[in-house]
This record gives structure tokens, sequence and C-alpha cells, in this order.
């Protein structure tokens, strides 16, 4: 007799495979236009030129009723709309109804489907991520590309993006000096990019928690309350510690940051609440960052000599003497005393992370 769960996997594959299939097809008409502005930016010469691609008014309305994008007209995808959001006038509907409702841009659009090597690519040319050129709409208000980033079911919510990309697109706007608490000020609603789809009732569960978490390693501000938003708890006690899902994610991400030698910038205030997280879980915190940015530029120091012998064995072996042989033979030696330090460290470095 067959057993319940072998009956139930294949209907559970199914399922999944077919809700996998709609995601992909949902997105897929912006999957489109993306390859088509990246194409019309690979061969587009000058820095502003490209400038002008990546954040050009997009109708979001207009492309995603598009039914094949051979149809796409170029008029009627940025008729009407404004390079700056700001410029928008009241509509005589509720206040919260502008001219640009349906404003996005190709930064945005890849921000949302969490294109992470398209995101890159595009924000090389922008200066200033925090420019009015780059809003979009969001839900009911004016959104940043921070905004964007930590509320991508806004507005491609069928699109599947792995907690990993997402994560990466929040750094890549943080290199970029991303202001995570910045507020467009034009409409009644007026929410912090913290704020991650909340106001909306859509709020993002798990990889809100991850996203946010995030975004507070990179000086976004807890407090920070809007018209619907009113910041996010990371105040406990020892009791209430254990179920602060966002304040254990915030400290596993910082030392996660500080292991690999990575610049992050929290407030005072969320670094003073991750210093009493740690002693709740029973280690100090300067201590353990001090012993993890150790064994980070150990691991630099150990990878750059890697390097240089990889470089030194390549041309030995080009020159095909039995001295150059000899040499390379001791190379790969030290090469394989090289590498076994490194996994030292990794595992050293594994087991504080556990023990945070």
């Amino acid at each position: 007799m067959l057993k319940k769960t072998s009956l139930i996997k294949p209907f559970f594959f199914l399922f999944f495979s077919l809700s996998f299939f709609h995601q992909a097809k949902s997105s897929s008409i912006y999957d489109q236009y993306l390859d088509l502005i990246e194409n019309e930016f690979d061969h587009t010469e000058g820095h502003q030129n490209r400038y002008l691609i990546v954040t050009r008014p997009i109708n979001d309305e207009y492309l995603e009723k598009l039914k094949n994008l051979k149809d796409l007209d170029k008029k009627k995808l940025t008729e009407g709309l404004s390079r700056d959001l700001k410029e928008i006038k009241d509509c005589p509907y509720p206040t919260f109804f502008f001219e640009n409702t349906e404003k996005t841009t190709p930064i945005s659009i890849a921000v949302s489907l969490g294109k992470v090597s398209l995101v890159k690519k595009f924000l090389s040319v922008i200066e200033d991520v925090n420019s009015d050129h780059c809003l979009a709409w969001g839900y009911r208000q004016p959104y940043t590309l921070a905004h964007m980033a930590l509320d991508p079911q806004y507005p491609l919510a069928k699109a599947f993006v792995s907690k990993e990309d997402r994560l990466a697109i929040v750094d890549a706007l943080a290199q970029k000096k991303a202001d995570f608490n910045y507020i467009v000020r034009t409409h009644d609603y007026k929410n912090p990019p913290l704020s991650a789809g909340e106001p909306s009732g859509r709020e993002l569960r798990e990889i809100s928690t991850f996203l946010r978490a995030r975004a507070l390693l990179f000086g976004a501000d807890p407090e920070l309350g809007g018209s619907s938003f009113s910041g996010v708890r990371l105040k406990y006690t020892y009791s209430t510690y254990k179920n602060n899902s966002l304040t254990q994610e915030c400290l596993k991400q910082y030392l996660e940051k500080v292991s690999l030698g990575e610049a992050v910038s929290p407030l005072p205030k969320v670094l003073d609440h991750l210093k009493e997280a740690a002693n709740e879980t029973g280690f100090d915190l300067d201590e353990r960052v001090t012993q993890l940015k150790t064994f980070a530029l150990e691991r630099e120091k150990l990878n750059a000599i890697r390097q240089k012998i990889d470089v030194e064995i390549t041309d030995l072996k080009s020159q095909q003497t039995k001295r150059s042989k000899r040499k390379v033979r001791h190379l790969q030696n030290v090469k394989q005393e090289l590498d076994q330090g490194l996994t030292k460290l990794d595992r050293t470095t594994l087991r504080l992370l556990r023990t945070s």
C-alpha cells in the first residue's frame, strides 16, 4: 500500500511547478523590457545618456497590460509622466491620487525584480541614488530606490527573488550612499524605507526581517516613523529577546559583515541594542568584533599571498625548465599550507558566529 507522503509529493511538485511558471509568466513582460533597456544601455555612449536611459519615466500600468513587447508604443510608455515626482499636481480625486501614480523607471523595475547584476550596471551611471529622478510611485507615496529595495512586493509582487539577491541589492544601494531614512514629502503618506510594505497591509514577514536588519546596518533609524508607520522595535528584556527576530537577525548580519571585512554603519542607538543583545546571549560584542576583524585581516593577507603565488606558478610553468618545475612544486606546497590556514580561519570564524 502506498504511503500518503508518496501520493502527496507528486501533487506538491506539480503545484510548485505551476506556481513558479505562473510567477515567471506574470513578470515576463518586465523581463523582456529590461532586456531591451539593457541592450539600449550597452549600445549607448556617454555617462549622461546612459543615466537618462535608466531613470527614464515609464508608465507601469501600460507596460503591465502589454501582451507582447513587439506592440510596445514608446510614446504611450512615457506619455504624461514627469522625471521628477515632486512636480506632480493634485487630481480631483482623493488626495493620494496624482498624475504620476503609474510612474516607474528601469532602475526601479530592476530593483523590484531582484536583478542584481543589472541593478549594479545601472547604478554605475547614477551619481546620486537619492535623486528625485530615481523616484517611482510606490504604495500611495513616492518611493526612493531604498523604499523599493525594502518593499519588493510593490509593484511586482509576483516575481520570486531569493533572499540573497534581495540583500545584495540593498548592499549595492548602500555602497552608492543610499539614504535609508529619506522620506519624499509630497503627499499624505510619508513613510520611510524601513516601513517595508507594512503600511499597505502586506508586510513581508520573514523577508521583511532580513531586509530591515540590513537597512539598520546601513544607518536606518528604527525610531523614525511616518504617516502610517511607527518605526520598529529593538528594545527588549531577556524574555522578549528570544522572540525578537529583528534584533537577532540584525546582530547575526552585523557579525557576518564584520567577519567578511565589509563596512557597516549602524546608528549608535542600533549598536547599543546589539551590544545589549550580545550580553544577553552571553558574549561581549566589542570583543567578538575585534576577534572577527583580526581573522578577516588575516584571511585577506593569506588570500593576497595565495594570488601572488598563483601568478608566479603560471609564469614558471611557461618556462618549461627543470628549475622552474622544482619551484612550481615548492610553491604548490606553500599554497597547500596557505589553504589549510584559510580553512582553519574559516572554521574558527564560523564557530564564533554560531556561538553569537
